[in-house]
């Protein structure tokens, strides 16, 4: 196996790693910022108020995004899989 086909093989897992945390992260961000312009809107300060909404929104896009993500990751492994026998070469 090559130094190339390694880098090849990590730089993909990389990808898709951060395409797949994407959706997760855009969903908190966005939550975090709608909840602090509400809190300075309204002048209250609730840890609880910033880390509800986050965890729910999370948690929506997760269930919602779970057959894209599953189907991401299938391919992934199935490629890797697939493509074990040239890189035993």
């Amino acid at each position: 196996m090559t130094p190339e086909a390694i880098a090849n093989i990590g730089k993909e897992a990389v990808q898709t790693a951060f395409m797949l945390a994407m959706p997760l992260i855009g969903a908190a961000f966005v939550t975090a910022v709608a909840v602090g312009v509400l809190q300075t809107v309204t002048q209250v300060r609730e840890a609880t108020l910033s880390f509800v909404p986050k965890l729910v929104a999370v948690f929506a896009v997760f269930l919602l995004a779970l057959p894209w993500m599953l189907d991401v990751m299938t391919r992934f492994a199935s490629r890797i899989f697939m493509d074990m026998p040239n890189y035993i070469k």
